[in-house]
């Protein structure tokens, strides 16, 4: 099946996608247009038409039970890739483009694989005598000559750079590679320090470790949150705590707990807004890039104090996603370390409150409020949903989400 994106943005494109589809049905090829609808932003335009083409690509391959996804990425591409994250200081993001990569979206948990089986054989200039020594159409998308755009920048500076044979694209390939071995090799060492440290997941997502080294413990802090460039110091006394990018780390005897920073799901006292809550639909959701989340209502519900059935909550649509956090009194979310654990969970609320919380994080949460007197009330009647821990994923660096 062929998938061609119209990202709305030029006034030919929807005629240039159509004729693509013309193309294909004269070659008995399966197609279909793709759209991308809704406000565009006034800055960052490809980088955010990258993002929503590759959603409305992926989430086209799972309604089509399509396991594999293949673009036409090129050498050139690689290198111009490599270029920009060069100029950018990045470190491992050298490594440029795989050839295979698992993605998925937030709205479809489960990865496809995304294939680029050109990027290694062919250059740009290859792709085009193809098409002509084949009799192919071929469109040029002006904005491949836009200066506005920083790709289009870094393509001309490489051609210059190459004429006067001060570097070429092999050489930015040949360093792709070298940083994508070593970044193999740092995953290798990481795993082993996360085994030699006793590294567990609890049951609230957070995770547990005994003697982290610094490059662990910087790691452990990224999957968490936002990965950060410098060192991030470990806590060195019992109760204290260090944040960073989102997530934080807390001693705990001769223990390090790791977690999602309550503030940046909930929101912060200057105003920033935390995690927007959103509709429950009858699919699976991620949840913060921690959680696969499963509507309650796809199966029997997990009862806990009453004896409402899973259909009855069926009818339910206008529940939300929430931060469990978010329903607490102000200030009690973050009152001790097994509140603040819990308090950036997903939930279930509904007209009348809390209705659903993670199934297997049910007896946490109901010990971590042990001692609030409105806890009975709060955790009457709540049911529980199943849910997916991407932490390995994520320490993995395994799947790429748009």
């Amino acid at each position: 099946m062929a998938l061609t994106v119209d990202h709305g943005l030029r006034a030919g494109a929807q005629a240039e996608a159509r004729a693509v589809g013309d193309w294909c049905a004269a070659h008995q090829v399966p197609h279909e247009i793709l759209t991308w609808t809704g406000d565009k932003p006034s800055s960052g335009v490809q980088a955010a038409a990258r993002a929503a083409r590759y959603r409305l690509l992926i989430n086209a391959c799972h309604a089509h039970n399509i396991g594999h996804l293949l673009v036409a990425h090129t050498r050139d591409d690689q290198a111009e890739t490599v270029f920009m994250r060069l100029k950018r200081g990045s470190g491992v993001g050298l490594s440029g483009m795989a050839v295979k990569t698992p993605v998925a979206t937030d709205q479809v948990a489960d990865p496809i694989t995304l294939v680029r089986p050109l990027l290694t054989t062919a250059r740009r200039a290859d792709m085009a005598a193809y098409a002509d020594a084949h009799q192919l159409p071929v469109v040029h998308d002006p904005s491949n000559d836009d200066e506005q755009f920083e790709r289009v920048q870094v393509r001309a500076l490489l051609a210059a750079l190459a004429q006067q044979n001060l570097l070429s694209v092999g050489a930015l390939e040949g360093t792709a590679q070298r940083t994508a071995d070593l970044a193999a090799d740092r995953r290798w060492r990481l795993a082993d320090a996360a085994q030699a440290g006793g590294l567990t997941q609890t049951s609230v997502g957070s995770v547990r470790v005994t003697n982290a080294t610094d490059p662990l413990h910087t790691h452990l802090m990224g999957c968490f949150g936002q990965p950060g460039r410098g060192a991030i110091p470990i806590p060195p006394t019992d109760g204290a705590q260090v944040t960073a990018g989102g997530a934080v780390c807390e001693r705990d005897g001769d223990q390090l707990v790791y977690y999602r920073e309550p503030a940046s799901v909930l929101g912060r006292a200057d105003g920033t807004r935390g995690l927007v809550r959103r509709p429950v639909e009858n699919k699976m959701t991620v949840w913060d890039g921690r959680f696969v989340l499963s509507p309650p209502w796809a199966g029997p519900a997990v009862e806990l104090g009453d004896h409402r059935s899973g259909s009855q909550w069926a009818a339910q649509w206008a529940a939300q996603w929430a931060a469990l956090g978010q329903l607490l009194p102000p200030g009690l979310a973050t009152s001790t370390r097994a509140r603040r654990e819990i308090a950036t969970l997903p939930c279930i609320v509904g007209d009348q409150g809390l209705t659903h919380a993670p199934k297997g994080a049910l007896d946490a949460i109901c010990d971590a409020l042990d001692g609030w007197k409105g806890a009975r009330d709060f955790l009457t009647g709540i049911h529980g949903f199943e849910t997916r821990s991407l932490f390995e994923d994520r320490f993995a660096a395994r799947v790429i989400r748009y």
